[in-house]
């Protein structure tokens, strides 16, 4: 974890903990066991290592933790359009064997 002050618990000093990357990459108790013991000031996760989480996994409503859902950047309109343009897609290759938006094309 980027961002702690000697983890093997020294100081006493604490940050908040950062890593990017996959949701196996930190141990979410681990993280709670550093902020319980005050190694770790807080943390914030858009990945976990089971998605969606279990309802009873504590770090989603822990205090001192931020977690978003993965799919974070997906607003209200952004899957409005998606959904929106998937049908337009439906719709233009049943009318021309073709879709509007081709993910890859010629194929």
């Amino acid at each position: 974890m980027w961002g702690m002050r000697d983890p093997g618990g020294g100081t006493g000093d604490a940050e908040t903990g950062h890593a990017a990357g996959k949701g196996g990459l930190v141990d979410p108790h681990a993280v709670l066991a550093a902020r319980a013991d005050g190694r770790l000031g807080g943390v914030a996760r858009d990945v976990l290592p089971e998605e969606p989480p279990p309802p009873d996994h504590p770090l989603p409503t822990h205090p001192r933790a931020l977690v978003t859902p993965h799919v974070a950047w997906c607003s209200a309109a952004a899957e409005v359009e998606l959904r929106r343009a998937a049908a337009q897609d439906v719709v233009a290759r049943a009318r021309t064997g073709r879709p509007d938006s081709p993910v890859v094309e010629g194929r």
